[in-house]
């Protein structure tokens, strides 16, 4: 019961300080109470940030109301058996905002970015899951964890 409340008090409160319209064209409107401190994912450390991040950019993954992965920018994943090595293939057409293809070494650069302790990042513990990411092709991108996420273990594909 409280949960319901807490939840529906957040979404009130989030739709009195961001107000997000659609127009009869298409665009997108959207608006805060202040402008957002930067717009690079790695260094973002305020929600207004955060939020604009989140209308601008698409992850490889994002989740299902079941906290489910569900592709993004991956075409594709193959999980190994033991639950620890991902394999995932980029999808051929995604670019980023200039019209340039996204690719594993870019991924691979966002991951060694974050977790070098020179960035100061807010987000380098939402990295910290990873054993290793490595780039195998130009679309094809290797991530291993630490060991297998909570989510996963009662997750059935």
């Amino acid at each position: 019961m409280y949960k319901k409340i807490f939840i529906s008090l957040c979404s009130l409160f989030i739709l009195l300080i961001a107000a997000v319209s659609v127009s009869a064209t298409g665009r997108l409107r959207y608006s805060e109470t202040d402008s957002p401190g930067t717009l690079n994912p790695v260094l973002s450390r305020d929600m207004v940030s955060v939020r604009a991040i989140e209308l601008l950019f698409d992850g490889l993954f994002t989740y299902s109301t079941e906290l489910r992965p569900v592709p993004e920018l991956a075409e594709s994943y193959e999980k190994s058996e033991d639950g620890l090595l991902y394999t995932i293939h980029i999808k051929p057409n995604a670019k980023w905002h200039d019209g340039q293809p996204v690719t594993a070494e870019d991924v691979v650069f966002t991951y060694k970015t974050t977790m070098n302790p020179k960035t100061l990042t807010t987000s380098r513990s939402q990295y910290d899951v990873f054993e290793s990411i490595k780039a195998i092709d130009k679309k094809t991108v290797e991530i291993k964890f630490k060991k297998i996420l909570r989510s996963e273990e009662h997750t059935s594909e």
